[in-house]
């Protein structure tokens, strides 16, 4: 596997991850004003529920302004989200009497040594 797969297996998993965590916390809010309704008599339980509403929607206002923060960052450095190959910061090799030359080493933990 190379550094470019394993990034792209990253932000897959990224990629998929956030709308779950913004659909969680859209839950939340809800779950709190169904709370916050069903034990409308409860001065504790309608307590508990507003505070569900109030770390929902904290948490989707904090979720959307940073996607947003770094979309107006994407668009304002007219960033390229795609990377090629060639553009990935490599590691200089180290070479000398005790270092081996010559040799890439994977993600697996193998080298391609010529």
């Amino acid at each position: 596997m190379t550094i470019s797969g394993f990034l792209d297996q990253v932000r897959g998993v990224i990629d998929a991850i956030v709308p779950f965590i913004i659909g969680l916390a859209v839950f939340v809010v809800i779950w709190g004003i169904l709370r916050y309704v069903t034990h409308a008599a409860d001065e504790e339980k309608r307590a508990e529920a507003r505070q569900y509403i109030i770390y929902g929607i904290i948490g989707v206002f904090f979720m959307l302004s940073i996607w947003g923060f770094v979309n107006i960052l994407y668009n304002t450095f007219d960033l390229d989200r795609n990377i090629s190959p060639g553009q990935i910061p490599e590691v200089p090799q180290l070479t000398g009497s005790d270092t081996e030359s010559d040799c890439d080493w994977n993600l697996d933990g193998e080298n391609d040594c010529e």
